[in-house]
């Protein structure tokens, strides 16, 4: 096969329609109108590490801040000017604080790249800006010295007890977060947490490393909300450097164990169901509510099916 022939045939072959991993869910919102009916009313907690990307994509959770007034959303970015703008026009219930987390209270190493997105606690390997396309972004252009602190410290400077939602985006230092959440992640009953399968940055954990780390907490994957990568130098599919062909990162999905709904309380059962459906899983969001109206005698479950699946 020529070199023209077999590109395109690449081309034919990476730009077929794919499956998303993110189920669209067209009547997302309805449960909160459901749980409103019902006189219910449970107000949300949620930490966002890595508010950077809020500038332009909101993102699903934030709904729940419009639904349920009284609803916090802590979110966090080590840019204390960005921040400032961000809660210059932050909706009810956004606060953005410009504070580095992770593993324990300790300054340590920042390492800053050609787009602030890249920027890091851990070193960037360049050599996959060296091989793959459209990785310049990563490549390192200064460092300094950030005092770090654990969600756990600040949480309890706060007197903040409980924590429902996390959603993390800081470049392979996820477990390093998740480690420094202490008591807090016993609360947690869902997050979404970047997670990589390459070493982008050096000596960084790895989606196994966060996915042991998350089960011995009593998490489980429930699915990728998404996989990002890159192809290999020179090649550039359809004059788009962000087709994906090597699978480096992405967006990883955590509940907590559905197998054992007992360990939640009633009102953590109608959390994790409004939770589930913003991220296209009315499905869990019906077994979730199953359970609450086994113990309550109410019948929320039935209510959602008929919305779902009309006759």
């Amino acid at each position: 096969m020529t070199a023209r022939l077999f590109l395109k045939e690449l081309r034919r072959v990476l730009s077929r329609p794919r499956a998303n991993s993110e189920v669209p869910a067209k009547k997302v919102g309805m449960l909160a109108a459901l749980l409103k009916a019902n006189h219910l009313s449970p107000r949300f907690m949620a930490v966002e590490v890595g508010a950077r990307a809020l500038e332009t994509s909101p993102e699903p959770f934030h709904t729940l801040l419009d639904s349920f007034p009284g609803s916090r959303n802590l979110a966090f970015e080590v840019d204390e000017s960005l921040c400032e703008k961000l809660n210059r026009n932050a909706k009810p219930g956004m606060e953005f604080h410009a504070k580095a987390l992770g593993r324990a209270h300790e300054p340590r190493t920042f390492h800053g790249t050609a787009h602030p997105m890249c920027s890091s606690l851990y070193e960037p390997d360049e050599r996959w800006a060296d091989l793959f396309v459209g990785l310049d972004v990563m490549r390192k252009t200064h460092s300094g010295t950030l005092d770090v602190t654990t969600l756990e410290r600040f949480a309890r400077a706060q007197g903040i007890a409980a924590v429902d939602f996390i959603k993390i985006d800081i470049q392979g230092a996820e477990l390093e977060f998740l480690e420094g959440a202490g008591a807090i992640l016993d609360s947690v009953l869902c997050m979404v947490c970047e997670v990589e399968f390459v070493a982008l940055y050096k000596g960084q954990p790895l989606y196994g490393d966060v996915d042991a780390f998350l089960r011995s907490r009593g998490f489980m994957l429930h699915k990728f909300l998404g996989l990002g990568g890159r192809a290999m130098k020179p090649i550039v599919i359809n004059n788009d450097p962000n087709v994906v062909v090597q699978n480096m990162w992405g967006d990883a999905l955590f509940v907590r164990d559905l197998r054992e709904p007992e360990r939640l309380t009633d009102e953590q059962l109608l959390k994790l169901a409004a939770y589930m459906e913003v991220y296209g899983s009315a499905d869990v969001s019906h077994y979730l509510l199953a359970q609450y109206d086994s113990r309550r005698g109410t019948g929320l479950a039935e209510q959602l099916l008929r919305q779902l699946m009309p006759t």
